[in-house]
């Protein structure tokens, strides 16, 4: 039986949810659409070297050390969305309150592929408009996601605190690891934690945490935003 972490969330099984190409623009192709809107030196090494995955899908490999442009933040979004289309991440396309704004999870790297700003909720503390999100933010997430699957159910989008640095585009949440829904009891959530701590993260709270038992957050320090 499929675990229901919200209740308002029909959930079938852990990566199970497919794009919405309409909504998002027909990312199926985007790859294609960035290579040909780069200038050639940014093609150049926009993509150092190709790993070929079942089903014929290729996807880029990050270099360890890159110049932080705004074509770098692109091809990290790319990167991110095509480990959604392979199913080796989940992407919430609304938010845990069960509002359908935009600013899900989901659109938040769909945006951030198209080299557009992600966009934040507009209700409750949310303060709306739209942040780009944070080179700490996408590296980590791309770094996680090699060892981990997960479901991200919050990036800038979502109502938190009124200070949270979700809205500063340095934090995410999740509420799947490893094809298990986060608990006390997941046999895997302290090591997670553990690594995004070492790549840099400095707010991790999960189980045992207030208001953290069913999901885990993190953030990397405000200064990282931009």
């Amino acid at each position: 039986m499929a675990v229901k972490p919200y209740p308002w969330i029909m959930q079938t099984s852990m990566l199970s949810i497919h794009a919405n190409t309409n909504q998002l623009g027909g990312l199926g192709s985007l790859s294609r659409q960035l290579a040909a809107n780069l200038p050639a030196q940014e093609q150049s090494c926009e993509i150092q070297d190709q790993v070929q995955l079942s089903g014929a899908r290729e996807i880029s490999v990050l270099s360890p050390v890159r110049e932080r442009t705004e074509a770098y933040r692109q091809e990290l979004g790319l990167g991110l969305w095509e480990r959604f289309q392979d199913q080796r991440i989940d992407l919430l396309p609304i938010q845990v309150s069960g509002r359908n704004d935009g600013a899900d999870t989901r659109s938040n790297i769909a945006d951030t592929a198209m080299g557009r700003q992600a966009k934040r909720s507009a209700y409750e503390n949310a303060p709306g408009g739209r942040v780009s999100l944070s080179f700490p933010l996408l590296e980590g997430l791309t770094e996680l996601s090699d060892s981990h699957t997960f479901r991200l159910t919050s990036l800038a989008g979502g109502s938190h605190s009124e200070r949270s640095r979700h809205y500063l585009g340095v934090g995410f949440d999740i509420d799947m690891l490893d094809g298990q829904p986060i608990n006390a009891d997941h046999p895997g959530f302290r090591d997670f934690m553990t690594r995004a701590r070492e790549l840099g993260a400095t707010e991790v709270l999960g189980p045992g945490a207030r208001g953290h038992n069913n999901h885990i957050h993190v953030s990397w320090p405000r200064e990282a935003a931009g």
